[in-house]
This record gives structure tokens, C-alpha cells and sequence, in this order.
């Protein structure tokens, strides 16, 4: 009900007439998924109830902190303008203009007049502002979301210092927020799902520490391995955001993406363009039909996102067939639930049908009852000829390789998506928005992808000619910045040598907490008498090949570029030492 008054534009659409029919399409929608739920919960408990690497969100949690960072200094110059008493804004007008309902459950003499009335207040878009912002207030929350935005960045304090960076960026974007452009609702809603998930259990500080713990435990006998993290958390960020792209292709409805134009007026704006000249290049490209060709391709991307979800359920669903780990249940287990599915499948298909009816455009030859029913049998007919030839034709290898890792393949749907959000970034000024929803890509992202992509960090391009990097001459030589990319050097085979004791496997092992590309390889010898570094076969004590070192870990890997700086290689080198030498061990050596 409230789904149909809400798709009602100006005027409103009145659907009176099938609201009765449209309650009871939901409420058995609702109950057919509830008794899924009980029928298959097993497979419920494969979608959300199971636990997964923690290192994607991890370097998820860095990236949306560093976008939180950003978006909060980028406020520093104009924080009394905007965000205090002093400013556009006194409280009371904030109040009544953006958080009605909190001048209905507070006033600012008596305060709130019941102990719930603060969930009527948030859940009324209120800020902490909103009760008042004297400079000293804003300032203060001003300093505590950057602090708790480093903190969230680094990992130390990881679920605290999370919780305070949403509150904070919380009361800073709902004060007033007439210049936001979206991008802040997503900000706040990923933090707060950060917030439930455990991703400070990678790349993190809290993590470092406790391995330095555990491993000062004269119990300890190898190096602790990542925990798993419950996945639900992260399977809500997926969702999440499909669910921004399919709403936003879903509601283009307008005749600028009908006939090509949308992207040609969006980037001839005066206050969105980044500089005049490209009017005229976008004047041309428009012309030529480039553009247009791209604004239909950018819906139809929107629309099809959701077939990147589908193809990591469908991955998932092959992977557990082919290490004979999907569930083998009774046949009338099996049997209910294909009819529950079903059940909601017609359900969700009528409730289409009544959309059509209602919304239907008028500028097309079918009547609007004939469209409903056409959509309605669509919705309901294709998704079961869609399973159905998938499982007959799965068997086939290269079919299913083409359908899993192409069409719904992770690298098509996110490539788009780059490519799409690096072209907003180059020809529209829409604040962080482009980092904010790039941002989110790292959850769909393997470990392994991730160990691979700290290698490549940590490696250098091969020089034109070297290896396989070709020498590019005359219109060629455009192509040198992709040869720098693809073509890179081999890393030096690292190996830490250390004695064969509990105290030096124990040291050798701490340095194993920076070593996010698994770069580093072991080996004991009962000769030596303090750890060595071995790189591509010469040995040296550690603190000699300290800056080599920090360059394979992607934490400290700055610090050899630094040490290029003139006046800056002692200091950088004296921190290189810091961070490879493992402190002592105040614990008895039990293997001696």
C-alpha cells in the first residue's frame, strides 16, 4: 500500500480501486517468503547465516574512512557558516525546516517530555545540533569525527571509533542539509552497516595488537590465522548497493533518458561542468550520437546491476556443487519450497501488473490493462524459463562458464562502474560522490585478489624494452602509462632466516602482521643468533634491508619514496628499523 501511494506523482494517482488486492498480494508475499524461510533454512543460513574472509571489508572499512575524512575536512572552511548558531541556520529554524518531528517531542526548555520520545527524534532525521550549536559544540564534534575517522582508518578501537565516526558524520550532514548531493546518505548508511559488521579483524591495528599478544603467550605455538567474520553484515552491503543502482536506473524515467539527452544537459550545466571549454566537446559528441549511446548504456548498466548479484549467488551456488557441499534435502522439503517460490513469484508479478495499470505511459499503443497483463505474465514466466534453461544447459561447461564469470561476472558489471563513475569524476563537480560509491567495490573483491593487488603495488614497471614491455614509438607512446601497469617487475624473493627457537620463530613471526601480500617466506637455522633477511639470495641482518623490507608492505610502503627526499632518508630509515625489528620477548624460552 504504502509502495503504491508512494510511486503517485503530481497529480496523485488514486488506487483505490485494487488497494484491497494489492494488501493481500503482499501479505502473501510475506507469509509464502516467512514459510520459505522455515522450509529451506538451510539455504537461509547459506545466503546469511554463515561467516566469510574479513579482508575485503576491511580494505572496504579504509576506503569509506578515507571518503568520511575527506568529506568532513572538505566542511573545515565554512563550518561557522553552516553549521552553528552564528551562521545561516539558528537552531530553532533548522529544527522546524529539516527535524519537524523533533519540535513535537522537545522544546528547549523542558526538554523531551517521555523517555521513547528520542527514537520519535532520530527517527525523524534529527541532528545533535538541532538542540543547539554554539561554535564550541560544533568544533568539538568538528575534531572528535576527524580523531574517530583516523582511528576507524587504522583499525585501532575499530568498533568505537566507528560508531563515533557515523555519529558524527551523522549530525554533521543533518543539520541543514540542502548541499548535500546524495552521496552522504550512502556515507552514512555504509558506516552504520560497518558498524554491525566485525571488519576491523583485517588490516587493522586492534589486530597487530593482538597477535603481539598471543604470541607473548608462553603457550603460543604458531601465528594466530584471521578469524572469520559473520557474513551477513557484508552480504547487506552488497545488497545495499544494488539496491542504489537499480533504484536509480529504475527511476529515469524522464524523456531526457528516453531520447539521449540526460548526460548532454548534466554536463553542460554551469554548476556542475568542471571547466567551460567542454561544452563545446560534449556539443560534439552529442552530435555524433556518442553520448547518447552512453546515456542509454548507463541506464541499462543501473538496471542490470542487480545480474551482479545474482551471478555471486550463482557462484556460489557452483562452487558448493562442485566440492559436493550443497545440502541434500527430502524431496517433499524440496517440492514445498520450489511451490512457495512460486507463490511468490505470481505474487510479485501481479503487484507489477498493477503498477503498469496505474503508471502505465500514455504515449504507447497498448492500453493500459493490456501492458499489466503482458508485464504481469513476463515477471512471471520469465525468471522460471531463466532457471530452467540455466539448469538444463549447466552442464555444459563452457556455457556456464560464459553465463557465471561474463555476463554476470564481477568484472563486467564493476568495470562499467568505474568507467561510469571515473567519467562523472572528469566532467561533473558532484562532490565525493564518485568515491563514495567506488568505495563499496572492494567487498566484492576475493582475498585472493586482494594478495595479488598488494604484490602489484608493491612491484615496479619494467622499463620500455625490459622484459616483456615493448619500446613504443610515435602514436604508441600513448599506450606507455597501461605498459607501466601490466608490465611489472617480479618481486625479490624475501625469506626471513631466524634460529630454531621459540623466542626467535615467535620475533620472526611478528613480522608476518605487515605482510599483507604473503610476500614473506620462512626458515629456521640453528647457527644464527638474531634474524637475517634474505633477498634474492643475499643475506643481511634485518635493520640493513629495513627500507627494502617496508616496500613489500602495504602499510609502510611509502616510506622508501620518502626516503628519496633529500634530509629524509635517515629518519626514514631509523623507522624502516622500528617497524622490522621485533621487540623482545619478556617470556621464558621454553624450547631452550
Amino acid at each position: 500500500m504504502i509502495g503504491l501511494y508512494a510511486l503517485a506523482k503530481d497529480p496523485p494517482v488514486d488506487v483505490s480501486a485494487h488497494l484491497a488486492d494489492a494488501t493481500t498480494s503482499l501479505w502473501i508475499l510475506l507469509a509464502a517468503t516467512l514459510l520459505w524461510v522455515v522450509v529451506r533454512f538451510d539455504l537461509w543460513r547459506r545466503l546469511w547465516l554463515t561467516t566469510t574472509d574479513p579482508r575485503p571489508v576491511a580494505l572496504f572499512r579504509i576506503l569509506i574512512g578515507i571518503v568520511a575524512l575527506w568529506s568532513v575536512l572538505d566542511m573545515l572552511p565554512y563550518l561557522t557558516l553552516l553549521f552553528t548558531d552564528e551562521g545561516l541556520f539558528p537552531p530553532h529554524v533548522a529544527r522546524m525546516r529539516f527535524a519537524r518531528d523533533l519540535a513535537h517531542h522537545w522544546n528547549p526548555e523542558h526538554g523531551f517530555e517521555h523517555l521513547y520520545d528520542w527514537y520519535h527524534a532520530i527517527a525523524g532525521r534529527a541532528s545533535l545540533l538541532h538542540l543547539g550549536n554554539p561554535p564550541e559544540l560544533v568544533y568539538t564534534v568538528f575534531g572528535a569525527t576527524i580523531v574517530a575517522a583516523i582511528l576507524m582508518i587504522l583499525g585501532l578501537w575499530t568498533r568505537i571509533s566507528t560508531l563515533c565516526c557515523w555519529f558524527g558524520v551523522h549530525t554533521l550532514f543533518l543539520y541543514a542539509p540542502l548541499w548535500h548531493a546524495g552521496g552522504d546518505t550512502v556515507l552514512r548508511i555504509f558506516l552504520l552497516l560497518g558498524l554491525c559488521s566485525r571488519w576491523g579483524e583485517a588490516y587493522s591495528l586492534d589486530r597487530v595488537r593482538r597477535i603481539r599478544t598471543t604470541l607473548r603467550a608462553p603457550t603460543a605455538t604458531s601465528f594466530p590465522a584471521l578469524r572469520a567474520i559473520p557474513a551477513w553484515p557484508v552480504h547487506m552491503m552488497l545488497v545495499q548497493l544494488t539496491v542504489i543502482y537499480v533504484t536509480t536506473g529504475a527511476v529515469k524515467t524522464g524523456i531526457a533518458w528516453r531520447d539521449g539527452t540526460a548526460l548532454y544537459y548534466s554536463t553542460s550545466l554551469a554548476h556542475f561542468y568542471r571547466f567551460p571549454e567542454q561544452v563545446t566537446v560534449v556539443s560534439y559528441l552529442q552530435g555524433i550520437g556518442l553520448l547518447p549511446l552512453m546515456t542509454w548504456l548507463v541506464r541499462l548498466w543501473e538496471v542490470g546491476f542487480v545480474l551482479a548479484l545474482v551471478g555471486v549467488v550463482l557462484r556460489g551456488y557452483e562452487r558448493a556443487q562442485a566440492h559436493q557441499q550443497w545440502p541434500q534435502l527430502a524431496r517433499w522439503r524440496r517440492m514445498i519450497g520450489y511451490t512457495l517460490n512460486v507463490v511468490m513469484l505470481w505474487a510479485t508479478s501481479y503487484l507489477a501488473g498493477l503498477c503498469v495499470l496505474y503508471y502505465f505511459p500514455e504515449r504507447f499503443a497498448l492500453a493500459p490493462k493490456q501492458a499489466g497483463t503482458l508485464i504481469q505474465g513476463l515477471v512471471f514466466c520469465l525468471p522460471i524459463a531463466v532457471v530452467l534453461g540455466y539448469r538444463f544447459l549447466r552442464h555444459h561447461q563452457g556455457f556456464r562458464a560464459f553465463i557465471c564469470n561474463v555476463l554476470l561476472g564481477r568484472r563486467l558489471w564493476l568495470g562499467l562502474g568505474l568507467a561510469f563513475h571515473f567519467g562523472i569524476e572528469v566532467l561533473l563537480n558532484v562532490g565525493l560522490f564518485v568515491q563514495v560509491m567506488i568505495a563499496p567495490y572492494a567487498v566484492w573483491l576475493r582475498p585472493q585478489e586482494l594478495v595479488g593487488g598488494f604484490r602489484w603495488l608493491a612491484s615496479s614497471p619494467l622499463a620500455p624494452g625490459d622484459g616483456r614491455r615493448p619500446k613504443r614509438t610515435g602514436a604508441g607512446q600513448l599506450l606507455r602509462p597501461l605498459d607501466r601497469l601490466r608490465f611489472r617487475r617480479p618481486l625479490p624473493a624475501v625469506t626471513i632466516v631466524h634460529p630454531n627457537n621459540a623466542q626467535a620463530v615467535r620475533q620472526a613471526a611478528y613480522l608476518r602482521t605487515w605482510d599483507a601480500g604473503e610476500v614473506l617466506r620462512f626458515r629456521g637455522e640453528q647457527k644464527l643468533e638474531s634474524l637475517h633477511a634474505q633477498v634474492d639470495g643475499q643475506q643481511a641482518p634485518l635493520p640493513s634491508v629495513a627500507l627494502t623490507l617496508c616496500r613489500l608492505f602495504p602499510l609502510w610502503m611509502w616510506l622508501p619514496a620518502l626516503a628519496r627526499v633529500p634530509g629524509c632518508r635517515q629518519v626514514c630509515h631509523r623507522l624502516a628499523t622500528w617497524v622490522v625489528t621485533p621487540p623482545k620477548l619478556d617470556i621464558a624460552d621454553r624450547a631452550q
